[in-house]
């Protein structure tokens, strides 16, 4: 695919290891005034710092948190950066469901359409975020994982960086040029399982 060009913007990636298998979710962020090689450095610290803080205290103790890693978007040729500043396990002492086994959670601008919302596939779900129905997750995780979500602001905002949805496509066309909204809040459609199917290989 054509190279297209995100002004101002890096994307996350934060992998995890579950059951062997490297499977992880992107989260985006814009910087005002454009980025250099320290702010993709402090992007991936706060991320990582999230991560850290928000994710492993509720997912599953044998899924591990591997890396953060940030990636310039702008240029074709762009600036990297890696954190692993607290690789690691989750808390939760339960036994983690298959790698394609997730929930998505919506974020949203504040707006209507496609191109103003975005989605993630949680990774870490274990035994106990289901309760007697298992083809539901909880109540009670689902509220923390957007607790999580929403905390993703906080930590980034110390570098001036904030979170946005990138928007690549038009009524079905490609743009020149990738749009983007700020995020301001994280949601979910229902609480069903769902399956990444990317994660059964």
């Amino acid at each position: 695919m054509a190279f297209q060009s995100v002004p101002l913007t890096a994307s996350a990636f934060v992998a995890f290891d579950v059951n062997g298998q490297t499977v992880g979710y992107t989260l985006y962020f814009r910087k005002s005034g454009g980025y250099a090689p320290g702010d993709l450095d402090d992007l991936a610290a706060d991320v990582d710092g999230w991560v850290g803080g928000e994710v492993l205290p509720i997912i599953s103790n044998q899924v591990l948190y591997l890396s953060t890693t940030v990636r310039g978007l702008e240029n074709e040729e762009d600036y990297v950066s890696l954190n692993v500043d607290h690789q690691g396990y989750g808390s939760v002492n339960t036994t983690p469901l298959p790698g394609q086994v997730t929930m998505a959670f919506k974020r949203l601008s504040g707006q209507t359409g496609r191109s103003a919302r975005g989605r993630i596939y949680w990774v870490g779900l274990g035994q106990v975020d289901l309760p007697a129905n298992e083809n539901n997750i909880s109540a009670t995780s689902i509220t923390a994982i957007v607790t999580a979500l929403l905390e993703i602001a906080t930590y980034v905002v110390t570098h001036g960086w904030i979170e946005v949805i990138v928007s690549r496509y038009h009524e079905s066309m490609k743009r020149s040029t990738a749009q983007t909204l700020p995020v301001t809040d994280w949601t979910f459609t229902d609480n069903t399982v769902d399956t990444q199917r990317r994660r059964l290989h």
